[in-house]
């Protein structure tokens, strides 16, 4: 089923304005009669039948069939703390694998081996967009304010009892079991070259707990998926 942007008008239908509908009767051709999926990224989504087929109107109603709180979001929230690559195409890369993963939350930092974040909160928003349309997702993962990490303190984590710090540290468990099931988790990823010794160690004080991937060096991008990959079927 192909996912739009729209909102709930009144009883019973949802509205869709002149991008989406273009996007859906012109760019994918769908059909009087057809079923599609439509979000207000606020947590709605509905199952709409196509009742119109002039795609150059500024607004359309759909009839709903079905509803769907909550459509393909997680049951237990799931953050990563990343210091973001230099290249906003990984950047832009992994809040769309982010997003259709199901991760709830991200949380941009800042560190002593990485650079100043160089990708505006309207470009985040736009590829959250596009990834939530294409999983069929009802909400974007909340982008956290971009800080330093050494600024993070027990009060700002105390909705993430679960903590995971990625590291290459040969003496940490590979295996995820040592996390409870069911708490909501945030996994701490650092910059190519990884976090420096004292912000692993702030890390640690904080009740993260250390977890190896594996043998292989992964870039910034790759951990976080491969970890929240982990995590996210863990708690499934």
């Amino acid at each position: 089923m192909d996912f739009f942007l729209g909102k709930a008008f009144d009883e019973g239908q949802v509205l869709l304005e002149s991008d989406e509908i273009r996007h859906c009767l012109k760019v994918l051709r769908h059909k009087k009669g057809d079923l599609i999926g439509v979000t207000d990224l606020q947590g709605n989504s509905w199952n709409v039948r196509v009742t119109e087929d002039d795609w150059n109107k500024k607004e359309v109603l759909f009839p709903i069939e079905a509803s769907f709180p909550e459509r393909g979001e997680p049951d237990i929230p799931a953050a990563i703390l990343i210091a973001l690559p230099e290249d906003k195409n990984r950047i832009g890369w992994l809040v769309e694998k982010s997003c259709e993963l199901g991760i709830t939350h991200i949380f941009p930092v800042q560190t002593e081996r990485s650079s100043r974040i160089q990708i505006t909160k309207e470009r985040i928003d736009k590829i959250m967009e596009a990834a939530v349309k294409q999983c069929g997702r009802s909400r974007m993962p909340k982008w956290e304010t971009p800080q330093k990490v050494t600024l993070f303190s027990e009060e700002m984590l105390k909705n993430w009892p679960n903590r995971i710090l990625a590291t290459g540290d040969p003496n940490a468990p590979t295996q995820i079991d040592f996390l409870p099931i069911g708490l909501p988790s945030i996994i701490a990823i650092g910059p190519e070259g990884d976090f420096t010794l004292s912000e692993a160690e702030m890390l640690k004080k904080l009740n993260f707990s250390p977890f190896r991937l594996g043998s292989t060096r992964l870039r910034t991008e790759t951990a976080a998926i491969a970890m929240a990959s982990l995590l996210l079927n863990r708690f499934k």
